[in-house]
């Protein structure tokens, strides 16, 4: 539609009725009006419900993780937040197995990470791994979610894990320690733990490992 401009019309915009009017590179025009339809669909539930979690867990995640997603994506113009979202909502709505941080290829992956359920209190997890390279002062993340209860028809596969994960807090663990434990869990819940290695030297995050483990009841 063309919209000629006069004494009784000027520049439009917005709706009226079914019309809407608008500028685009300086030339005025209108279209009818369209209103996006939003079905809520499964699948479209399914990735709406898998982004929400992946962007709670990066608003959870230490500066240190952030500032090397970005540096990861500089190259690409990418922010470091739209490299993990790239690289983990796949994961998240398919397998919901952990979270995926690329790593570097100079820093060693983690060797022997194993989760159990913990030798003292209630709710605790205890983790195991091996230093490999990594020095005294290398600092590990590591980060949990609950895993839904067993329901009665089971739930869907998808529904699995709805619970963001949570950066442990691992005071003063470090890759030499070998070993941490996950405290004030609920007790007896199943939880899917990850652990990543991180290089102080490299700067970089090494591949992570993931495990299911039973808090302590």
């Amino acid at each position: 539609m063309k919209i000629i401009t006069s004494i009784l019309v000027g520049r439009l915009s917005g709706a009226a009725g079914d019309v809407v009017a608008a500028t685009w590179k300086g030339r005025q025009y209108a279209r009818t009006r369209v209103v996006p339809a939003n079905p809520q669909l499964p699948n479209q539930m399914l990735q709406r419900t898998a982004f929400a979690r992946c962007v709670a867990c990066f608003q959870a995640l230490p500066d240190a993780i952030k500032l090397f997603l970005d540096t990861i994506g500089s190259d690409r113009a990418l922010s470091g937040y739209n490299v993990m979202m790239a690289a983990c909502v796949h994961t998240e709505r398919a397998e919901h197995k952990h979270i995926v941080i690329p790593p570097n290829t100079f820093a060693e992956s983690a060797t022997s990470f194993a989760a159990a359920t913990g030798d003292g209190q209630a709710g605790d997890i205890d983790l195991t791994w091996d230093k490999g390279s990594y020095i005294a002062e290398d600092i590990p993340v590591i980060a949990y979610r609950l895993k839904n209860p067993t329901s009665d028809p089971p739930a869907p596969a998808d529904d699995e894990y709805s619970t963001p994960w949570v950066i442990a807090d691992i005071g003063a663990t470090t890759m030499a320690t070998q070993a941490h434990t996950i405290s004030d869990l609920e007790a007896g819940k199943s939880y899917a733990v990850l652990f990543l290695p991180y290089d102080l030297s490299a700067l970089a995050y090494g591949g992570g490992a993931a495990a299911i483990a039973t808090s302590k009841a």
